[in-house]
Formats: structure tokens, sequence, C-alpha cells
């Protein structure tokens, strides 16, 4: 008589879409002007499919517009496991301002 044995496979696949695709960022309601922005910006790096990127990607934020006298400070932040913060980053007036962030060392390699 013959059978079949049954045996057990553990394995993991890392499955990705691809490199650096968009960024989503989380900011405060509200800052104190000339004081560090508190909680500190985080920016998540997603690939097409919405996962994090793994691999350290280097982050830029700018404002959109900047008024005539305004500053803005901010260091470039590399993510970590998908995430990076942006632990300097103030303005120096008050007022609703919009910040973009970029992704500026995108190399899609593992």
């Amino acid at each position: 008589a013959s059978g079949f044995g049954c045996f057990r496979v553990d394995a993991s696949l890392d499955v990705r879409v691809g490199p650096p695709a968009a960024v989503t960022a989380t900011l405060p309601d509200a800052c104190v002007a000339g004081n560090a922005v508190l909680p500190h910006p985080s920016v998540r790096v997603l690939d097409a499919g919405g996962n994090l990127v793994g691999q350290p990607q280097v982050v830029s934020a700018r404002l959109l517009d900047t008024p005539p006298g305004m500053e803005f400070w901010a260091s470039d932040a590399t993510s970590s496991d998908g995430v990076a913060v942006f632990t300097d980053m103030s303005l120096s007036m008050s007022g609703t301002h919009t910040v973009v962030f970029s992704i500026t060392d995108i190399t899609g390699e593992d």
C-alpha cells in the first residue's frame, strides 16, 4: 500500500508594487509662529499600490506660496519604514500656509 504524506511549508513572500509613487502627510491643525511645529509633521511614502515603501527616501518640504518676509525652516527628512518625520519645521508668520512635500531621491531599488 502506498499513501501520500502531508507536509507543511512555511515561507514568506515580499511582494512590492514598485518604486515610490506618492506621499501623504499628517500635520497638526495649528502651530505657533516662530516655534517648531508640534506634533512634528510626518509623511508616508507610498508605492503605486498604497503600500509603505521600506527603502529610505529623502523627503523635502516647502511652502506653496511664501509671503514677503516669511521664513520657513524644514530640513530634508529621510524615511524609515516608509515614514519621514520633520522634527525642525517652523514658520515665522501666522496665517494659513500650504506645505508641499516631495520625494527627492527616488531610486526604485531595493
